[in-house]
């Protein structure tokens, strides 16, 4: 098994009442390439956002190749997890089926 190059440690997020994303850990290693699926409102952005730092966790850590970046604006020091996110989300916006 490779290490981790991203990993999401029991990672939370609140909006006033509502747990947009609810206790998460998740790790990819390098070249692995992975999915997130879930159905409207289930906090797939609201994660992926949490892990490029656009948004702060209410609980748990982000780490990114051994660096704590929780709530770092752009994550990863080279702003590299922010940039393939946009380029992610814009290219791959709909699922066809």
């Amino acid at each position: 098994m490779t290490a981790a190059m991203i990993d999401v440690q029991n990672v939370s997020r609140a909006f006033d009442m509502l747990r947009a994303v609810d206790d998460v850990s998740l790790s990819v290693g390098k070249g692995e390439t992975v999915g997130i699926i879930g159905t409207n409102g289930s906090g797939k952005t609201t994660l992926l956002n949490l892990i490029t730092g656009y948004l702060q966790p209410t609980s748990g850590r982000i780490v990114f190749q051994g660096t704590d970046i929780t709530g770092l604006r752009g994550s990863a020091p080279d702003g590299s997890l922010r940039w393939a996110w946009r380029v992610r989300s814009r290219s791959h916006s709909s699922i066809p089926g």
